[in-house]
């Protein structure tokens, strides 16, 4: 004959999923804010997009990759894509009313581009730039181009950019700066 269930005993089989549902709320919540991750840009250049939803867009993929194109400093009109994802960009990170919904276009390939184009210093070597990301970022309502952020690493062991080898007649003194530099690296 069996015995019928106490109360206790299915208050507690009630509460087993609660407990378990609360601890994974926690442990999710810990983790902070998600952040966007893109193929081959580093993490830093992303620290204020977070990862959003297409289903709030406007303009779709195709409308987003043209003008990414288009508005783009020295990107070509046929730059290949690596990826196209939507984001939620808080443009002024002191303010929280600046956040706005965006795509983020990042290009394959940003080093065939051409000249990476620096501020200031001599340009002896700026041959010897490669870039190693490029993305732009477009308003996902209006469509309009807001900002591009490209990283590149000086590398002049590197052959130059096809576009670039003329430049490059002063190879061995670039290198000789390269190694300058990384031994003042190793120094700090």
């Amino acid at each position: 004959m069996t015995r019928p269930l106490s109360w206790r005993a299915i208050a507690t089989a009630a509460a087993i999923p609660v407990v378990v549902v609360a601890l994974v709320i926690v442990l999710l919540n810990a983790q902070g804010t998600p952040q966007l991750r893109l193929a081959g840009v580093p993490a830093d250049e992303l620290k204020y997009l977070r990862p959003a939803s297409e289903s709030e867009v406007t303009i779709n993929r195709g409308e987003a990759v043209d003008r990414a194109r288009d508005g783009a400093p020295s990107v070509p009109g046929d730059a290949p894509i690596r990826q196209a994802v939507v984001a939620r960009y808080q443009e002024h990170p002191d303010d929280a009313t600046s956040d706005r919904l965006v795509w983020v276009v990042s290009f394959d390939d940003p080093d065939s581009f051409g000249a990476f184009p620096l501020l200031g210093g001599d340009h002896l070597c700026d041959w010897a730039l490669h870039r190693v990301s490029y993305i732009s970022i477009v308003d996902a309502r209006t469509g309009d181009w807001l900002t591009g952020s490209q990283i590149g690493v000086f590398d002049p062991f590197r052959p130059p950019h096809p576009d670039l080898a003329r430049y490059a007649t002063n190879v061995e003194f670039c290198q000789e700066r390269a190694r300058e530099e990384r031994a003042e690296s190793a120094k700090s």
